[in-house]
C-alpha cells in the first residue's frame, strides 16, 4: 500500500498484490482494501465509468465529497496534487475532499472502472 501524505491523503492500492482472507460467512473470500473508517459518510453515488481512447477529465477540486475509484480495463493516467499515478487493472485510489486531480487516457483502448463518492455526514 501506498499511502500519501500532506495537504491531503491518498490510498494507491495494488489488489493484484493482496491476499484472499476468509470472509465472516466462511465461504469465499475478500481483498480488504479499506477498513475501520474513523468518519461517518454519506454515499453520494455509486457508479462504472469510461473513458474513451483520448478522453480527458480536467484537473477539478471537490471540496466536500470524497472519491474512491477501482480500475478495471485499459491504462490511463490520475494526478493526484501534481503527482502522476499509471493506471492499471487492480488499482484502487482513495482521494480525499479538497484534493486536486485529474484522469486521462492516451492509449488506444478504453479504460473502465468503478467509483463511488462520499460526503461526510456531518457536513
Amino acid at each position: 500500500m501506498n499511502n500519501d501524505t500532506g495537504n491531503s491523503r491518498r490510498i494507491v492500492v495494488d489488489t493484484a498484490s493482496l491476499p484472499f482472507l476468509r470472509t465472516s460467512h466462511a465461504q469465499g473470500g475478500k481483498k480488504l482494501i479499506s477498513a475501520g473508517f474513523d468518519k461517518r459518510f454519506i454515499i453520494k453515488q455509486i457508479a462504472i465509468g469510461r473513458l474513451l481512447p483520448g478522453e480527458h477529465i480536467e484537473e477539478h477540486i471537490h471540496p466536500d465529497m470524497d472519491e474512491a475509484y477501482f480500475f478495471t480495463e485499459g491504462s490511463g493516467e490520475m494526478t493526484l496534487d501534481d503527482q502522476g499515478h499509471l493506471l492499471k487493472p487492480d488499482l484502487y485510489i482513495y482521494v480525499e475532499a479538497g484534493t486536486r486531480h485529474s484522469l486521462s487516457n492516451d492509449t488506444d483502448s478504453t479504460l473502465c472502472f468503478i467509483y463511488y463518492s462520499l460526503a461526510l455526514a456531518d457536513q
